[in-house]
């Protein structure tokens, strides 16, 4: 029923700098990026109070692209989106805003899906306790998993390491990462999910003390 329904949003980092300059003039489109030697900080759009006032309940925080540098070069290694990835996602996993890290190491382009150990085990070490520390849910996503350029090496790997985090004691969400139309893939991904441990009850549901 509309009763039991939460509205939340999905928030992705932005360059600090675009982000003063959208916050100050209202657009985007006369942004020159500032060159600098250090990565870019990094910023949500909006702050708590300003979602709230909009009836916002919870944040789902994701990685989507680069914020490091002033223009995406399609030819960075795939260490470095590793290095970048893992920052912004150590990021969110720290900011108050965010409730769920949504599609944890999701990348587009599918840089590390053909073996997922390109993503070393001292960052997932390092990204499952800040998770823990911070008492944030984790979303275990079917657009990762389903991803038709994903190798079936990936798949149980990503698999292993989401179940790696709930074993861990993280609380792991469902989502479809549905932004046109519903799919139901939930028959694909338990497969997936049930070779690797997942039984009916693991997956978490928001609880009143998680919204804002």
């Amino acid at each position: 029923t509309f009763s039991n329904m939460r509205l939340g949003v999905e928030l992705t980092p932005v360059a600090k700098p675009l982000y003063d300059h959208i916050a100050r003039t209202g657009n985007r489109e006369d942004w020159i990026p500032p060159i600098q030697d250090t990565p870019y900080d990094i910023e949500l759009a909006g702050t708590k109070e300003e979602l709230m006032a909009l009836g916002i309940q919870y944040a789902v925080g994701a990685s989507h692209w680069h914020v490091d540098v002033a223009e995406h070069h399609p030819n960075v290694s795939v260490e470095a989106q590793v290095r970048e990835w893992h920052r912004q996602q150590m990021w969110l996993a720290c900011d108050e805003r965010v409730t769920i890290l949504g599609h944890p190491w999701y990348n587009g382009k599918g840089a590390w899906y053909d073996d997922f150990s390109r993503i070393p085990r001292s960052m997932n070490n390092e990204l499952a306790a800040a998770l823990k520390e911070n008492g944030k849910y984790v979303e275990c996503n079917n657009g990762v998993l389903s991803a038709t350029y994903a190798s079936e090496k990936f798949r149980r790997q990503y698999a292993e390491f989401i179940r790696e985090l709930f074993e861990m004691g993280i609380p792991v969400t469902y989502g479809s990462d549905s932004h046109l139309k519903y799919i139901d893939l939930r028959g694909e991904i338990e497969k997936h999910l049930a070779a690797v441990g997942f039984k009916d009850g693991d997956f978490s549901e928001l609880s009143e003390k998680d919204l804002w």
